[in-house]
């Protein structure tokens, strides 16, 4: 395997360490409007990370079924997600989101990480 290869693995199984990707399996490619919603939802926190991850370094960002309709929402971490099925949530990896919480702490990303994170998403987004 070449460097270039062993890199961009590299790369994803950091940023698999950092964010936190949840998809309902149940959803998928059949009903109307669910890639859109879930391409806008990776390319949403795609584009927080490299502007300093402002949201999700204290949010949830997500995506609900409700009423017939993809619905997306941005959280804080002490709220409960809006009323409708989970369809798909992205945020940091619990242990490290919920610790800085309780303790009032600023969640301090470096470069780096930002960078395997955006390389994750894209990954998962380059999947559908």
């Amino acid at each position: 395997m070449n460097s270039g290869i062993r890199d961009a693995i590299d790369l994803v199984r950091k940023g698999k360490g950092l964010i936190a990707f949840y998809f309902d399996s149940n959803f998928g490619p059949s009903m109307a409007h669910f890639l859109d919603a879930k391409r806008a939802l990776l390319l949403k926190a795609a584009l927080d990370l490299g502007n300093g991850a402002l949201l999700v370094k204290t949010c949830r960002l997500g995506i609900i079924y409700s009423k017939g309709e993809f619905v997306d929402f941005v959280v804080p971490y002490a709220e409960a997600n809006p009323s409708g099925t989970l369809v798909a949530t992205i945020s940091l990896k619990a242990i490290r989101s919920f610790e800085n919480h309780r303790n009032d702490l600023t969640v301090e990303i470096s470069p780096d990480e930002i960078n395997a994170g955006i390389y994750f998403l894209i990954s998962e987004l380059a999947a559908l």
